[in-house]
């Protein structure tokens, strides 16, 4: 009963915080008792949560620049993850996504020198129901994550990933003897 109240006093919290920024569409937002208020972050844009959201210390969900972030139900995020939206940024419902998981819709944009010009390159994500992904894989910009897919552990993904598919980097470990 107690524990209710908490997470009944946080909901009412962050709607009022946000007022029309995050939409809790009959959702929840559930923390675990390490988890600060202060995960979200809105400069300026939207976050829709379309059911319960579990998220763990440490894990951020941020828009600007007008982004929109939109959740599914019975998701979860774990430690140290960032989810920045300055375009759009939709996650299916069930969806696990594991620590130290990076996921952005936008790069930094630069000239032909490398100098970084303030900008960004801004474009969408969408990620299916039922997906799984991994610890510290990275999500960028224009990418589409089909239904039912696991993403390994430390995979950068980018471009159109099919329904019903495993994505993992074939990393090959090479040791060479050092001559003493």
């Amino acid at each position: 009963m107690h524990k209710k109240i908490i997470y009944s006093l946080r909901n009412f919290y962050l709607k009022a915080k946000y007022r029309k920024k995050i939409n809790f569409k009959n959702g929840k937002f559930s923390k675990n008792r390490f988890s600060s208020i202060k995960n979200i972050n809105i400069v300026t844009g939207k976050i829709v949560i379309n059911g319960r959201l579990h998220m763990k210390h440490n894990s951020l969900i941020a828009t600007n620049n007008n982004g929109i972030l939109e959740i599914g139900n019975a998701c979860f995020i774990n430690c140290n993850t960032i989810i920045a939206s300055l375009g759009k940024i939709t996650i299916g419902n069930n969806v696990s996504i594991g620590p130290n998981v990076c996921i952005y819709d936008h790069d930094h944009d630069y000239n032909e020198k490398g100098q970084i010009l303030g900008k960004y390159k801004i474009g969408k994500i969408t990620i299916g129901n039922n997906v799984w992904i991994g610890a510290g894989a990275v999500i960028l910009k224009n990418t589409i994550i089909g239904d039912n897919c696991v993403i390994g552990a430390g995979t950068i993904v980018k471009g159109e990933i099919p329904a019903n598919s495993l994505i993992i980097n074939d990393r090959e470990i090479i040791v060479k003897k050092l001559k003493s």
